[in-house]
C-alpha cells in the first residue's frame, strides 16, 4: 500500500523522521536477533573465540546504532534550526546536543520535564567517547558522569544493559 501524499513541510519531516528511526531500529534488532542465534549455535556453544567474536559484533552493532540514530537526530536539528533561525548560526561551546536547548524551547519543548532528555545528554556522552576515545572511557580526558555514575568501561554488553557501568 503506497504512503499517502504528504500535504505540508511538517508532514514531510514526520514521514522523514518515522522512516529513518524505523530503519536503523529495524537494521539494529534484525542484527541483534542473528547474532543471538548464532550466540546459541551448537558451534558457538563450544567455541571461545567464536563466542567472544559473536559477542563483540553484538557490541558493535548496539554502538553502530547509537551512532547512527544520534548523528540522524543531530542532522534533523540542524534543518529544524536553519528553519527556525534562517541565518543564524548555531551556537559553538556546547555539547552536541545542548547547543540546540534554545530551538528545542521555540518548539515549547520543556526539557526539564522530559525524561528523554537527560537519556539523550546520557548517550551524547556515550557517543563522545565512542567516537574520541575509543569507546574506553580510561583513555578519555575527562570522563564523563552520566545518570549511572562515573563510567569506567565502554560500551554494554548482551548481559548487562546499562551504557555506562560504575
Amino acid at each position: 500500500m503506497p504512503n499517502p501524499p504528504l500535504q505540508s513541510e511538517a508532514d514531510f519531516f514526520g514521514w522523514m523522521l518515522k522512516h529513518n528511526l524505523d530503519h536503523i531500529v529495524r537494521f539494529h534488532n534484525g542484527l541483534q536477533a542473528l547474532l543471538g542465534e548464532k550466540l546459541d549455535a551448537p558451534e558457538a556453544v563450544d567455541d571461545p573465540m567464536l563466542r567472544s567474536t559473536i559477542e563483540l559484533y553484538d557490541k558493535m552493532n548496539s554502538a553502530n546504532s547509537l551512532l547512527v540514530a544520534l548523528g540522524f537526530l543531530e542532522e534533523m536539528l540542524v534543518l529544524f534550526w536553519r528553519r527556525q533561525f534562517p541565518g543564524e548560526d548555531i551556537p559553538n561551546g556546547r555539547s552536541s546536543i545542548e547547543r540546540y536547548q534554545r530551538l528545542l524551547d521555540a518548539l515549547g519543548l520543556n526539557l526539564g520535564t522530559m525524561p528523554a532528555w537527560s537519556v539523550l545528554r546520557d548517550a551524547t556522552k556515550i557517543r563522545h567517547c565512542l567516537l574520541h576515545a575509543n569507546g574506553r572511557i580510561s583513555h578519555m580526558n575527562r570522563p564523563p558522569r552520566t545518570r549511572f555514575g562515573r563510567a569506567s568501561s565502554g560500551i554494554p554488553t548482551r548481559s548487562r544493559n546499562k551504557l555506562c557501568r560504575s
